[in-house]
């Protein structure tokens, strides 16, 4: 499968969606997770290390260009992709984030389902 977004296009994306600028060394792609690590700004309270990296729905973004518009979830550096040789945590964060995303979605489609067969639009 040919990849059709590049890390630099899918920055454009994303920084077009929350309306900041986003560049290429800002964010990271680990199986259907678009991580982002924004600038570090002192008047949040965050040291350099601290800042939490901010997770983005995102399967097959390199495919269609498809990122979600607000962030899933945040996480702590050690845990993201941006902490090199840690790859499996990387993993279980990825599968702990799919459950979580997934069963979130299907509640959501459930009770959609149910008000549209109660008559509740």
């Amino acid at each position: 499968m040919k990849k059709k977004f590049t890390i630099k296009k899918l920055a454009i994306i994303l920084g077009e969606k929350i309306g900041q600028d986003v560049y290429p060394r800002q964010i990271k792609v680990s199986g259907n997770w678009l991580f982002y690590k924004p600038d570090q700004h002192p008047q949040f309270g965050y040291t350099k290390d601290a800042y939490p990296i901010e997770c983005y729905w995102a399967k097959n973004c390199h495919k269609h260009g498809m990122v979600s518009s607000e962030p899933w979830n945040h996480i702590k550096k050690e845990e993201s992709p941006f902490t090199y040789h840690n790859q499996d945590k990387v993993f279980e964060v990825t599968q702990v984030l799919d459950k979580e995303y997934l069963a979130y979605i299907n509640e959501v489609n459930r009770k959609s389902s149910n008000d549209y067969w109660q008559g509740h639009r």
